[in-house]
């Protein structure tokens, strides 16, 4: 899990946020060492598919900006996907 994604997962519904739609920030308001201690004794959640085609396209799938292909298309020299190949 990404490190952005860790860390919004330390967050929860009784905290307070700021919203500024002029500079468009989020800012927690949790004490720092609140966050440290949550991000410590954060788990991830067990994996939901654990077979099936749900577990394919969870495991597969790229994002995106990867060409939201089956990695297992890219073969193995790993050349990146571009505009043209699709």
């Amino acid at each position: 899990m990404t490190k952005t994604r860790r860390s919004a997962a330390c967050y929860g519904k009784p905290d307070r946020i700021r919203v500024s739609a002029s500079t468009a920030r989020l800012d927690p308001l949790v004490n720092a060492a609140e966050l440290e201690t949550r991000r410590t004794n954060w788990q991830p959640d067990a994996p939901h598919y654990l077979r099936g085609h749900a577990k394919l396209l969870t495991d597969h799938v790229l994002q995106a900006d990867r060409g939201a292909d089956l990695n297992v298309f890219l073969g193995k020299h790993t050349s990146p996907v571009t505009r043209e190949s699709h």
